[in-house]
């Protein structure tokens, strides 16, 4: 990084293992959401894959949204998500609550060092 450039987002959050452990307890959530899991499709797609594996691809994304060197190898999410169109954001609560639980001592304005802000503001596909 040269002197004069601002680290990216993935730097201050602390690299992969700092997000990875974020990743880890959110996506912990999000499987035993009730309100998730109420769409059967949802609940399907939640035990179609061990958690590891939806961690890992998780990880991944936020870290290549974040600015890091990870890329992305999932499916697209227009492609990964079709079973929740029409239920809505459900799983943004999950990600406000991870954070805040991450991130006791940040202010709900900083936002652009959280490390949940990736995942609701980009589609790496």
């Amino acid at each position: 990084m040269q002197p004069s450039q601002q680290p990216t987002l993935y730097d201050r959050l602390g690299g992969v293992y700092s997000i990875a452990t974020v990743v880890d307890d959110l996506i912990d959530r999000v499987m035993a959401d009730a309100k998730l899991n109420a769409n059967p499709l949802v609940e399907e797609a939640h035990h179609r894959v061990p958690p590891a594996g939806f961690k890992y691809l998780v990880t991944e994304m936020v870290c290549w949204a974040a600015g890091g060197p990870q890329k992305y190898s999932g499916k697209p999410m227009a492609e990964s998500h079709q079973h929740g169109r029409d239920k809505g954001a459900g799983g943004c609560g999950l990600v406000g609550q991870t954070d805040r639980e991450n991130n006791p001592t940040s202010k709900a304005s900083d936002k652009s060092v959280r490390p949940t802000r990736a995942l609701t503001h980009s589609d790496p596909a």
